[in-house]
Formats: C-alpha cells, sequence, structure tokens
C-alpha cells in the first residue's frame, strides 16, 4: 500500500554535543508494517513471532482489533510476510523504505545554514537540541516578567548533561499545590519535549492573555523537565532516529542504554513489559533505579510529592491518557474512579479524542514505570501518562514517532487545553476534599 507521507524538516542548530556519539545509524530498505490481529491466535503469533525475528516494535496489540506497528530488517522481510500470511494475519506497509525519509533529513542538515532561532516563538514551533531547549529556557527566565521562572537541575544524567527542571510559578503568601510534568524519558518521542517546551512558553509567558493560564498560575506552583533523558535524545537526533533508550554503559555487555521508564523503584519487574537484556529496547535495568534518569527523578518526586497533586508524564504515540496501574494486568488502584473522572474532564476538553484508562488494560502490563511510582511511592494520587498523537488507529497513515514539525503548533493547542482542564478541575476536586490538615493550600 502506497502511503503519502510528509518529510520531517529539523531546526536543531550545530552537530555536537557533550557525550553525542556520531556513528550514524543507517535503515536502508527497512520497512515499517501495520498489523491487525483479529483473533487470539493471531496474537499469540505475533508473539511468537517476536522470539524468532529481531524487530523493532513501535506499538503492542492488547486487544483484538488493536493494530501492532513493527520495523522490520530487509533481510527479514520474507520471512515476516510469509508468518504472516500463513497466520492469515492482515497486514499493510506503511513505509517501503525508512532509509528514505533519513537521508532528506541529512541532506536538510548539510544544506542548512547554521542561524540563531528568530524568536522565542520560533523555539514552539521546531523539534530541538538539548542546547537548544537550554537556550530556550533562559530566554523564558529573561524575557517573562509577572511570572517567575528558575531553572534548576536536579542530577546530572549518565552521561554527565543536566537533568533540568523548570519551575513556573507566582509568589503568593501561602504554599500553593504543585503540578510536575515530564517529557522525552523515551528518547524518540521527540513530540513530547516539544509539548513541554509548548507548556512553559504558555505559562511563562501567557501569550495569548489567556484568563485560565493567570488562574493556574495563581493555584500552583509548576516543574516541568522537558527532556528526561537528554542523552538518548541527543543520540536519537544525530546518530540513530530510533534510539529508546538512555546511553548509560552495561558491565558485561556491549550494548548500551537502559529504559528508564522501566526502572523505577517501584514493583519493578523486568519480565512484565520489560527485559532483561541489554539488547533490548525495554531493558530494565540490572536493578529498580541503577541509571540516574529514574533514580534522581524518582528522588525528586520523593521530596517535593507532599506538594504535587498532579503527575503527568508525556509520550507518544496513540491519544491515550493512562493512570496506574501499569505493574500487572489485574491490578487497578483503589481510587480507579477519581482516576477515570478528572481523565475524562481532559479528553472532553481536547478536540481530538484520547482514549482513558488504567495502562496495563488499554495499552499494555509494564512494570517499573514512572506514573507507577509516582503514585505508588511518592503519594502522587492523581498520575497519568499522556500517549501523544499522531492516533493509534488502524486506518490512520502515519508514522507513529514521526511527526511533521508543521503539525507541533495543533497539537500543543488541542493538548494544551487537555492539561488546562485536567489542572482546573483537580483545583474543585481539591477543595471540595479539603480537610484542616489541608490549610497549606490555601483556595
Amino acid at each position: 500500500m502506497e502511503v503519502v507521507f510528509w518529510l520531517l524538516v529539523f531546526s536543531v542548530v550545530g552537530w555536537c554535543a557533550s557525550g553525542t556519539e556520531q556513528n550514524t545509524a543507517y535503515y536502508n530498505g527497512y520497512r515499517v508494517f501495520r498489523l491487525i490481529p483479529s483473533t487470539l491466535q493471531h496474537i499469540k503469533a505475533l508473539k511468537d513471532l517476536e522470539n524468532d525475528i529481531t524487530l523493532d516494535v513501535w506499538r503492542h496489540p492488547h486487544n483484538l482489533g488493536d493494530n501492532y506497528d513493527v520495523m522490520v530488517k530487509p533481510e527479514d522481510h520474507s520471512k515476516f510476510v510469509e508468518r504472516l500470511t500463513n497466520h492469515n494475519i492482515e497486514f499493510q506497509v506503511l513505509l517501503d523504505d525508512v532509509e528514505k525519509i533519513l537521508n532528506d533529513e541529512r541532506r536538510h542538515f548539510r544544506r542548512r545554514k547554521k542561524r540563531a532561532l528568530s524568536s522565542i516563538s520560533a523555539y514552539t514551533t521546531n523539534f530541538l537540541n538539548v542546547q537548544e531547549i537550554e537556550e530556550f529556557l533562559l530566554k523564558v527566565k529573561e524575557t517573562s516578567r509577572d511570572v517567575n521562572v528558575t531553572i534548576s537541575s536536579i542530577g546530572q544524567s549518565s552521561l554527565g548533561q543536566n537533568l533540568t527542571v523548570a519551575k513556573i510559578y507566582k509568589a503568593s503568601s501561602h504554599r500553593k499545590p504543585a503540578i510536575f510534568i515530564d517529557a522525552g524519558i523515551h528518547a524518540r518521542e521527540w513530540i513530547a519535549p516539544a509539548m513541554a517546551i509548548n507548556f512553559i512558553y504558555q505559562l511563562a509567558l501567557n501569550p495569548n492573555r489567556d484568563r485560565q493560564v493567570s488562574r493556574l498560575l495563581n493555584k500552583y506552583d509548576w516543574y516541568i523537565m522537558p527532556v528526561a533523558n537528554p542523552d538518548g535524545y541527543q543520540f536519537s537526533i544525530y546518530s540513530d532516529r530510533m534510539w529508546r533508550k538512555t546511553r548509560n554503559d552495561n558491565p558485561g555487555s556491549v550494548y548500551k542504554g537502559t529504559d528508564a521508564n522501566r526502572n523505577f523503584n517501584y514493583r519493578w519487574n523486568p519480565d512484565v513489559g520489560g527485559s532483561r537484556n541489554p539488547g533490548e529496547d525495554t531493558y530494565a535495568g540490572s536493578a529498580p533505579f541503577s541509571i540516574p534518569e529514574s533514580r534522581d527523578l524518582g528522588r525528586f518526586l520523593m521530596e517535593h510529592g507532599s506538594q504535587i497533586k498532579l503527575y503527568l508524564t508525556l509520550h507518544s504515540y496513540g491519544q491515550y491518557l493512562l493512570y496506574p496501574w501499569g505493574y500487572g494486568p489485574h491490578e487497578f488502584a483503589s481510587d480507579q474512579n477519581d482516576l477515570e473522572r478528572l481523565a475524562r474532564v481532559a479528553d472532553r476538553a481536547m478536540p481530538e479524542t484520547y482514549r482513558t484508562g488504567t495502562s496495563s488494560v488499554v495499552l499494555y502490563p509494564a512494570a517499573g514505570g514512572s506514573d507507577d511510582f509516582a503514585k505508588g511511592v511518592a503519594g502522587i494520587k492523581y498520575s497519568y501518562t499522556m500517549e501523544l498523537p499522531p492516533p493509534d488507529t488502524a486506518d490512520n497513515n502515519t508514522y507513529g514517532f514521526i511527526v511533521n514539525p508543521r503539525d507541533i503548533p495543533t497539537i500543543a493547542r488541542d493538548t494544551w487545553q487537555g492539561v488546562k482542564a485536567l489542572a482546573l478541575e483537580l483545583h474543585r476536586t481539591l477543595r471540595a476534599n479539603r480537610t484542616s490538615h489541608d490549610d497549606d493550600y490555601a483556595a
């Protein structure tokens, strides 16, 4: 099936970052398939196929009718298609040659003249590298007049880059509750850091003079972490576009990196949605909190857990708004109805439909995730994972993690509506449930 697609146009400038390897990964002849399993036998066959062929799975099916998106090496095409045909599994080719897109991207880099981004708003409409994100944060801090912006590092990555958090707030005579948002824990999910950048821009500068933004700053302190995995993110820009993990060394293995979102110290279990093999994308690490990216973020959430009332981690793709528990297929939070209620408020506020529910049921079970940790250990009741666009539907011809930069403003506008609605409904909920022990958080 021929698919019309947009070529990515990067806005990153410069070429080298601290700790960034320059060995470019090539994907000549790699194909992206979309499969649609319609029986339980189909799902079992796909799981067996993963054990037989090395696949880069972009999206696992969890229920019948869910699509399964996967990138396949050229030497495995024939075997892969043969197995699908033998099991009568419907499929289509979303992308015939991944390298074609990547070559166009590299040519753009060579043609592009090095220049500074022209304005603060320009940072919000492009994919940025780590250095440009830091530049953006400094510009926002210098430009913001009515809102306080502080920039701090909560630790260093495996390769020594700062794990940067921006705090956006208004001075207050009383202690306010807080909202924490992070993005980019999975390197190749570029739309997530782009959304975090947009949220910071809206809160700190409020370019549209949105009254709701003023209300939200009066009610909350905001902590936003644009890139929770800077090493992996930078590596995905300059060396391997499909890289997912961090870039730490794994003793005794030639393979680098850990899936930071399988490494948090709550119900850690590599056998549930993760892996014990350092060569796999979902490698959960040698132990919980074995890498600084998860350990330092977890420590920050623990230290501020009494203040943080909402934790939101941004991922892609599929348009889901998920909540704990993810660590097991039949585990449900005792306050699931509360979590679902707020999630539906956010969904109704966004033009595009988001599927809401427990992550292990709606998506797939995965232990060691940051949202489970935020709720289960840091004590943050309202903890969510937002899987950003593109939508995860069988009839949608998209490339999953590859989003046209021209779509950033629309996705940011729509997503921000959902985040605002979520935060405002949380405020109403906190007021309704406030007791004498909550006097620090004046309405």
